[in-house]
């Protein structure tokens, strides 16, 4: 059973820096295994939702941040994982805007989690 949390923030470049943060006491191994941007690198990644965010100066909260853990011992092969959040993706009704999966261990338990964008 996996747990999903669902928050905004301002900023697609800070929670794009945050998925993709190592720490040096930590590592958190960040992975890109899912979503629908283009871009390759981080760098990339951040130009693109930068350029979707300048299409409707109105919205303040332009991310959507879904976190969802899985339970440590559920072995969630990238595949499924990513499967899992384009299903979520969808039924949120998200599917025509920009996201990107990413994969981690969080550094409190060292549960591997994908995030999606």
């Amino acid at each position: 059973m996996s747990i999903a949390k669902v928050g905004s923030v301002k900023s697609s470049g800070a929670a794009i820096d945050y998925v993709f943060k190592e720490e040096k006491n930590a590592p958190k191994n960040p992975e890109t295994i899912g979503g629908n941007v283009l871009g390759e690198t981080k760098q990339e990644i951040k130009n693109e939702f930068s350029e979707q965010e300048k299409l409707n100066f109105k919205v303040e909260n332009t991310v959507t941040h879904i976190s969802i853990s899985f339970p440590p011992n559920e072995d969630i092969s990238n595949q499924i994982a990513a499967q899992y959040a384009d299903n979520l993706v969808e039924k949120l009704g998200y599917e025509q805007n920009p996201y990107l999966v990413v994969r981690h261990f969080d550094k409190e338990n060292k549960v591997q989690n994908p995030y999606a964008h």
